[in-house]
């Protein structure tokens, strides 16, 4: 009989604290039992698989839409892709892909009331995280973004569309709030003429 013992785990991830095994006459590895928050099993050839479980936190991304813009031009226009350090991508049920993958805004749950959308990862991998916004451009409007993190701060104009360095800690929640503030452009044009109505050329 064996009593295996996982001093430290990768980071990220919680220890498998004990497991214990024994050898039978014929080879065959059995299982006896285990101490810990992850998986540990014994497949048939005698291969002991152990599995650690994800430290996580939670996350919760929100977004607030201000100015003159539609709730078709929301949808299609606002999408946010969310990264790992190791570059992988967060769908919006918390799952990891390697090929880029973008989130959109009827995934998020709406609040009409205060007219913001909130998107709730309640479980997902400790560490750092880099959010972008990609945002489409309407003719005739112009757009300001920010973010907050955390309530430390606010970054605003053009880099205020991607937040670097957003932290998920073990146990904790990490608030990250965007801001779109639409503005209509008016374009006004100046027309010089003479006493009947006849543009003057050259005029400027």
């Amino acid at each position: 009989e064996y009593t295996l013992h996982e001093e430290t785990a990768p980071d990220g991830y919680n220890t498998v604290s004990d497991f214990t095994f024994k050898v039978g006459e014929d080879n065959k590895v059995e299982l006896i039992g285990a101490t810990t928050d992850g998986e540990v099993e014994v497949t048939e050839d005698g291969t002991i698989i152990v599995t650690d479980s994800r430290k996580t936190g939670r996350f919760e991304l929100q977004k607030t839409i201000k100015g003159a813009i539609t709730e078709e031009e929301r949808n299609g226009a606002l999408t946010f892709e969310i990264k790992t350090a190791d570059g992988r991508y967060l769908d919006e049920k918390g799952d990891l892909h390697v090929d880029k993958y973008s989130i959109s805004l009827d995934k998020f749950t709406h609040n009409e009331e205060t007219d913001t959308y909130t998107l709730v990862f309640e479980e997902i991998g400790i560490g750092d995280y880099t959010v972008t916004e990609t945002t489409k451009t309407f003719e005739g409007k112009e757009v300001k973004v920010s973010y907050k993190l955390n309530e430390d701060g606010t970054v605003s104009g053009a880099n205020g569309k991607t937040a670097d360095g957003v932290t998920v800690i073990e146990g904790k929640t990490t608030n990250l709030a965007f801001e779109n503030d639409y503005k209509t452009i008016t374009k006004v044009t100046v027309s010089k003429q003479d006493a009947v109505g006849e543009e003057i050329e050259g005029a400027k």
